[in-house]
């Protein structure tokens, strides 16, 4: 091969051999790993999933796509519901009232009044549709602060259980 022959090649060669070389090493792992399109909305947390040891798993899903993460205390002992009301007393009551009604003493100040969750589309959520909105707070809009604060960092897991578990089970049932 002559000398200018291959000085017009080798410009070529250089800038495939660093791709081919980029390409042989994924190995087809980057094919195979869950990936998510433009537009297309997350998957759902499937119904076994239970953060472990306080880790926060992303329960970042509209509720209208997943009914929520499913209850870790199914069937909650006296322990649990104790600490659930301990955590809306102290949490949730000077807003939405002892009795849920929304007319706690700090509620009744605020320019947008808590819900009241005695309302019929409260009963009707989901014990992880409860847990979200504990977690997340209650959006007013898109980059607005939400009128309802997030727990998450409040409260920790185990809190925000038991405070679902008491609320789906004593104080709107």
């Amino acid at each position: 091969m002559s000398s200018r022959r291959f000085a017009k090649v080798l410009p070529a060669f250089a800038g495939i051999l660093p791709a081919a070389m980029f390409v042989a090493g994924c190995q087809g792992q980057m094919r195979d790993q869950i990936s998510y399109r433009a537009q297309e909305s997350p998957l759902p947390v499937p119904a076994s999933a239970v953060a472990q040891n306080d880790e926060e798993v992303n329960l970042d899903y509209p509720m209208e796509v997943t009914g929520g993460p499913a209850n870790p205390y199914g069937n909650p002992s006296k322990a649990i519901l104790t600490l659930g009301k301990r955590k809306y007393e102290a949490q949730c009551g000077s807003c939405h009232g002892l009795g849920g009604n929304g007319n706690g003493a700090v509620g009744s100040a605020l320019l947008i009044p808590p819900y009241n969750l005695q309302q019929p589309m409260y009963k009707a959520m989901s014990e992880g549709q409860w847990y979200l909105r504990i977690t997340n707070g209650h959006p007013f809009g898109p980059g607005i602060e939400p009128i309802m604060p997030k727990y998450q960092k409040k409260l920790t897991i185990k809190e925000r259980w038991a405070l679902v578990s008491y609320v789906k089970r004593e104080l709107i049932k």
